[in-house]
């Protein structure tokens, strides 16, 4: 095994200690507002990165925000499931891990696809942790 350079080791251990702080402050924020929630956990399937949420993401969490009730009928590969039944879904279940939520979809295995990606994120996803420290699988 090859030892990376001591000084590359040390800029890298300062860089962390820099971002710890950020990383506080977007956890809290998080907390509060699910739109960055889902900006800071949620990672693109295909490459593994933070997702980007578009101006109408944004404004379906607003919706979903002041409604009690609310239908949002999209364009097909808008996001709907990734931010609703995925982001949407685990900002509440951090807020109230008692809450009951049913996952419907018309698709031949397509809520059992949605419940296993909530399960993934809630087991491993070390920024879900951040920001719902208390939540544990069941």
């Amino acid at each position: 095994m090859t030892r990376t350079d001591p000084r590359a080791h040390d800029k890298a251990i300062a860089a962390a200690q820099e971002l710890g702080p950020a990383f506080d402050v977007i956890a809290r924020t998080a907390r509060n507002d699910p739109a960055v929630f889902c900006q800071f956990v949620l990672k693109d399937e295909a490459t593994g990165l933070p997702i980007e949420l578009a101006p109408i993401h944004e404004e379906w969490h607003d919706l979903l925000n002041s409604h009690r009730r609310l239908v949002v009928w999209s364009a097909t590969e808008l996001g709907k499931t990734t931010q609703i039944s995925v982001g949407r879904v685990l900002w509440e279940i951090g807020k109230n891990p008692r809450i009951r939520i049913l996952i419907l979809s018309s698709a031949a295995g397509g809520a059992k696809k949605i419940v296993k990606t909530l399960k993934n994120y809630i087991e491993n996803s070390v920024e879900y942790r951040m920001v719902f420290p208390d939540v544990a699988p069941d």
